[in-house]
């Protein structure tokens, strides 16, 4: 399992970060960058919470900070790409009055 997240993390990281360059590709990116820090905080919460022992895997500034600082962070960066989304031009031109209307 490590060996395949090795691989698919940094080349969904690297995917996300290619949408969000483009203009026409941005929501997109905007919505991959809050499922990825959807699953980082998931995987922070379940270190806190559930594991037996807290791996340290973390580089530079991160590993500075304690499973519980970093459980914050990432709280913070996922509000963060959420509120993105939500102040997207793209965002707002969606009808989203009428999507959630009655027939």
């Amino acid at each position: 399992m490590a060996s395949l997240a090795s691989w698919t993390v940094p080349m969904s990281e690297l995917a996300v970060a290619l949408l969000l360059i483009g203009r026409r590709s941005r929501l997109i990116g905007l919505y991959g960058a809050a499922v990825l820090m959807l699953l980082f905080t998931g995987y922070t919460l379940a270190i806190v919470f559930f594991a037996p022992y807290r791996p340290c895997s973390c580089g530079g500034v991160i590993s500075l900070l304690s499973w519980e600082q970093h459980l914050v962070l990432n709280a913070i960066l996922l509000l963060l790409a959420l509120l993105a989304i939500w102040y997207s031009p793209k965002h707002k031109k969606i009808p989203w009055d009428k999507i959630h209307q009655s027939p």
